[in-house]
């Protein structure tokens, strides 16, 4: 994504498609020249995976995410904001260190 700027996510129910259950999502970019990673605030809009849409006008969830915690934690969640996925990293560390206490 060098090439341009993510702008907006919109993630969509499984059953968009009639016949076939399938996970699909929105990607809304602009285009813009750079070398190296540049930091942007995306809006998430996000729709139950069980839920039936007209339109991408209502979504269940809006939030923004900053792409440069994406970038320092690699895999992302697009399901959380930037509050939920610091308190879901700081559980898996206490998983963590409760894990290698059990070993000792």
């Amino acid at each position: 994504m060098c090439n341009s700027t993510l702008e907006e996510i919109v993630s969509l129910p499984s059953s968009v498609f009639s016949g076939a259950i399938v996970d699909t999502i929105l990607l809304f970019a602009e285009k813009r020249t750079c070398k190296k990673f540049h930091a942007t605030s995306v809006s998430i809009k996000y729709f139950n995976k069980k839920t039936s849409i007209n339109s991408i006008e209502n979504p269940q969830r809006i939030f923004k995410v900053e792409t440069k915690d994406w970038y320092s934690s690699k895999p992302f969640n697009l399901q959380t904001d930037n509050i939920e996925q610091n308190l879901l990293t700081k559980i898996e560390m206490q998983k963590n260190q409760l894990e290698i206490l059990q070993k000792c």
